[in-house]
Protein backbone atom coordinates (compact mmCIF):
# COMPACT_ATOMS: atom_id res chain seq x y z
CA UNK A 1 0.00 0.00 0.00
CA UNK A 2 0.83 3.44 -0.49
CA UNK A 3 0.19 6.92 1.34
CA UNK A 4 -0.53 8.63 -1.98
CA UNK A 5 1.38 12.11 -2.57
CA UNK A 6 -1.13 13.35 -5.09
CA UNK A 7 -3.89 12.63 -2.28
CA UNK A 8 -1.70 15.06 0.52
CA UNK A 9 -0.22 11.57 1.94
CA UNK A 10 3.85 11.22 2.48
CA UNK A 11 4.56 8.40 -0.13
CA UNK A 12 5.03 5.86 2.65
CA UNK A 13 4.98 2.36 1.39
CA UNK A 14 3.88 -0.48 3.66
CA UNK A 15 2.38 -4.30 3.89
CA UNK A 16 -1.18 -4.27 4.13
CA UNK A 17 -1.34 -7.41 6.20
CA UNK A 18 1.50 -6.49 8.96
CA UNK A 19 1.71 -2.53 8.10
CA UNK A 20 5.48 -3.33 7.86
CA UNK A 21 7.74 -0.71 6.16
CA UNK A 22 7.31 -2.49 2.24
CA UNK A 23 11.63 -1.99 1.61
CA UNK A 24 11.98 -4.64 4.64
CA UNK A 25 9.83 -7.10 3.13
CA UNK A 26 12.43 -8.99 1.42
CA UNK A 27 13.71 -12.58 0.84
CA UNK A 28 14.79 -12.83 4.44
CA UNK A 29 11.83 -11.25 6.06
CA UNK A 30 8.27 -12.89 6.21
CA UNK A 31 4.87 -11.51 7.06
CA UNK A 32 2.74 -14.76 7.36
CA UNK A 33 5.00 -15.77 10.94
CA UNK A 34 3.49 -14.65 14.18
CA UNK A 35 5.44 -12.09 15.51
CA UNK A 36 3.96 -10.77 18.89
CA UNK A 37 5.90 -7.28 18.91
CA UNK A 38 4.17 -6.78 15.19
CA UNK A 39 1.09 -7.21 16.44
CA UNK A 40 0.94 -5.15 19.16
CA UNK A 41 2.67 -2.45 16.49
CA UNK A 42 -0.38 -3.20 14.05
CA UNK A 43 -2.96 -2.94 16.83
CA UNK A 44 -1.59 0.39 18.05
CA UNK A 45 -1.30 1.57 14.46
CA UNK A 46 -5.01 0.37 13.82
CA UNK A 47 -6.13 2.90 17.57
CA UNK A 48 -3.96 5.71 15.99
CA UNK A 49 -6.29 5.40 12.82
CA UNK A 50 -9.16 4.78 14.42
CA UNK A 51 -8.62 8.27 16.62
CA UNK A 52 -7.84 10.00 13.08
CA UNK A 53 -11.02 9.28 11.35
CA UNK A 54 -12.69 10.00 14.61
CA UNK A 55 -11.17 13.32 14.93
CA UNK A 56 -11.29 14.26 11.17
CA UNK A 57 -15.17 13.10 10.70
CA UNK A 58 -15.79 16.02 13.26
CA UNK A 59 -13.80 18.65 12.08
CA UNK A 60 -14.94 17.91 8.36
CA UNK A 61 -18.56 17.97 10.08
CA UNK A 62 -18.29 21.38 11.78
CA UNK A 63 -16.54 22.76 9.28
CA UNK A 64 -19.63 21.94 6.83
CA UNK A 65 -22.09 23.46 9.64
CA UNK A 66 -19.60 26.82 10.13
CA UNK A 67 -20.43 26.70 5.69
CA UNK A 68 -23.90 26.65 6.04
CA UNK A 69 -23.99 29.81 8.88
CA UNK A 70 -21.55 31.35 6.27
CA UNK A 71 -24.50 30.46 3.52
CA UNK A 72 -27.41 31.90 5.72
CA UNK A 73 -26.27 35.12 6.56
CA UNK A 74 -28.70 36.37 2.98
CA UNK A 75 -31.62 34.42 5.11
CA UNK A 76 -31.02 35.88 8.24
CA UNK A 77 -30.75 39.62 6.77
CA UNK A 78 -34.40 39.15 4.43
CA UNK A 79 -35.79 37.69 7.89
CA UNK A 80 -34.95 41.14 9.64
CA UNK A 81 -35.90 42.77 6.91
CA UNK A 82 -39.28 41.21 6.65
CA UNK A 83 -39.63 41.88 10.51
CA UNK A 84 -39.26 45.61 9.99
CA UNK A 85 -42.01 45.75 6.64
CA UNK A 86 -44.76 42.96 8.64
CA UNK A 87 -44.50 44.22 12.20
CA UNK A 88 -42.64 47.70 11.74
CA UNK A 89 -39.83 46.07 14.40
CA UNK A 90 -36.61 48.43 14.18
CA UNK A 91 -33.94 46.54 12.82
CA UNK A 92 -31.73 47.17 15.48
CA UNK A 93 -34.03 45.14 17.38
CA UNK A 94 -33.26 42.33 15.24
CA UNK A 95 -29.66 42.52 15.53
CA UNK A 96 -29.53 39.58 17.52
CA UNK A 97 -29.86 37.26 15.26
CA UNK A 98 -27.14 38.48 12.77
CA UNK A 99 -25.09 38.28 16.34
CA UNK A 100 -26.56 34.61 17.19
CA UNK A 101 -25.67 33.55 13.86
CA UNK A 102 -21.94 34.51 14.10
CA UNK A 103 -21.29 33.70 17.14
CA UNK A 104 -22.62 30.04 16.16
CA UNK A 105 -19.98 30.48 12.54
CA UNK A 106 -17.19 31.28 15.52
CA UNK A 107 -18.37 27.96 18.10
CA UNK A 108 -18.11 25.84 14.73
CA UNK A 109 -14.57 27.15 13.53
CA UNK A 110 -13.23 26.56 17.27
CA UNK A 111 -14.93 23.23 17.68
CA UNK A 112 -13.25 22.03 14.33
CA UNK A 113 -9.91 23.05 15.58
CA UNK A 114 -10.70 21.38 19.02
CA UNK A 115 -10.93 17.66 17.25
CA UNK A 116 -7.25 18.50 15.44
CA UNK A 117 -6.00 19.40 19.01
CA UNK A 118 -7.80 16.24 20.14
CA UNK A 119 -5.74 14.10 17.79
CA UNK A 120 -2.96 14.92 19.74
CA UNK A 121 -3.71 15.60 23.02
CA UNK A 122 -1.94 12.86 25.46
CA UNK A 123 -4.32 10.76 26.40
CA UNK A 124 -3.29 10.14 29.87
CA UNK A 125 -3.60 14.03 30.49
CA UNK A 126 -5.16 14.86 33.68
CA UNK A 127 -6.82 17.87 31.76
CA UNK A 128 -8.65 14.96 29.20
CA UNK A 129 -11.93 14.86 30.73
CA UNK A 130 -12.50 19.01 30.94
CA UNK A 131 -11.61 19.30 27.69
CA UNK A 132 -13.91 16.74 26.36
CA UNK A 133 -16.74 18.30 29.17
CA UNK A 134 -16.02 21.91 27.43
CA UNK A 135 -16.25 20.69 23.77
CA UNK A 136 -19.67 18.76 24.67
CA UNK A 137 -21.25 22.05 25.87
CA UNK A 138 -20.10 23.80 23.14
CA UNK A 139 -21.05 21.68 20.71
CA UNK A 140 -24.75 21.21 22.31
CA UNK A 141 -25.27 24.92 22.68
CA UNK A 142 -23.86 25.64 19.06
CA UNK A 143 -26.81 23.16 17.88
CA UNK A 144 -29.52 24.14 19.44
CA UNK A 145 -28.83 27.74 18.47
CA UNK A 146 -28.05 27.36 14.99
CA UNK A 147 -31.18 25.22 15.30
CA UNK A 148 -33.01 27.81 16.51
CA UNK A 149 -31.88 30.26 14.07
CA UNK A 150 -32.18 28.57 10.98
CA UNK A 151 -35.53 26.58 11.31
CA UNK A 152 -38.86 27.44 10.57
CA UNK A 153 -39.70 29.33 14.51
CA UNK A 154 -39.36 32.60 13.29
CA UNK A 155 -41.03 32.19 10.08
CA UNK A 156 -43.74 31.16 12.02
CA UNK A 157 -43.66 33.72 14.05
CA UNK A 158 -43.90 36.39 11.44
CA UNK A 159 -46.91 35.28 10.34
CA UNK A 160 -48.85 35.50 13.29
CA UNK A 161 -51.37 38.32 12.57
CA UNK A 162 -52.48 39.31 16.51
CA UNK A 163 -50.75 41.45 17.88
CA UNK A 164 -50.23 40.26 21.52
CA UNK A 165 -49.74 36.99 20.27
CA UNK A 166 -46.78 38.13 18.12
CA UNK A 167 -45.38 40.37 20.73
CA UNK A 168 -45.40 37.59 23.11
CA UNK A 169 -43.69 35.14 20.70
CA UNK A 170 -41.24 36.98 19.68
CA UNK A 171 -40.24 38.72 23.13
CA UNK A 172 -39.75 34.80 24.13
CA UNK A 173 -37.81 33.78 21.25
CA UNK A 174 -35.20 36.86 21.21
CA UNK A 175 -34.66 36.04 24.69
CA UNK A 176 -34.06 32.57 23.93
CA UNK A 177 -31.30 33.32 21.37
CA UNK A 178 -30.19 36.20 23.16
CA UNK A 179 -29.48 34.23 26.30
CA UNK A 180 -28.04 30.98 24.46
CA UNK A 181 -26.08 33.28 22.49
CA UNK A 182 -24.29 34.80 25.50
CA UNK A 183 -23.85 31.26 26.83
CA UNK A 184 -22.18 29.88 24.09
CA UNK A 185 -20.22 32.94 23.92
CA UNK A 186 -19.04 32.05 27.16
CA UNK A 187 -18.51 28.06 26.14
CA UNK A 188 -15.86 29.07 24.06
CA UNK A 189 -14.38 31.72 25.89
CA UNK A 190 -13.38 28.76 28.60
CA UNK A 191 -12.55 26.07 26.44
CA UNK A 192 -9.71 28.30 24.66
CA UNK A 193 -8.99 29.89 27.43
CA UNK A 194 -8.26 26.06 29.18
CA UNK A 195 -6.70 24.86 26.00
CA UNK A 196 -3.93 27.71 26.15
CA UNK A 197 -3.43 27.85 29.74
CA UNK A 198 -3.68 24.43 30.97
CA UNK A 199 -3.48 22.06 27.95
CA UNK A 200 -1.17 23.01 25.57
CA UNK A 201 1.93 21.31 27.46
CA UNK A 202 0.21 17.60 26.92
CA UNK A 203 -0.03 18.45 22.69
CA UNK A 204 3.97 19.24 22.73
CA UNK A 205 5.02 16.15 25.28
CA UNK A 206 2.52 13.65 23.14
CA UNK A 207 3.79 15.34 20.19
CA UNK A 208 7.19 14.49 21.23
CA UNK A 209 6.22 11.37 22.49
CA UNK A 210 5.30 9.95 18.84
CA UNK A 211 8.20 10.90 17.28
Amino acid sequence: MTCRKEAGGCGHEFCWICYGDWKSHNNNYNCNKFDERAEKSKEKIKNELDKYIFNFTRYINHRKSRDICISNRELIKNRINQLFDLHSIPFIENQFLEDGLNIVEKGRRVLMYTYVFGFYLNSQSKHKLLFEHNQQLLERNCDYLHEMIEDETLKKIMEEQEFDAFNKKYTDYKAIITNYSSVTNKYIDNLINDIETKMIGDVVYNTNVNK
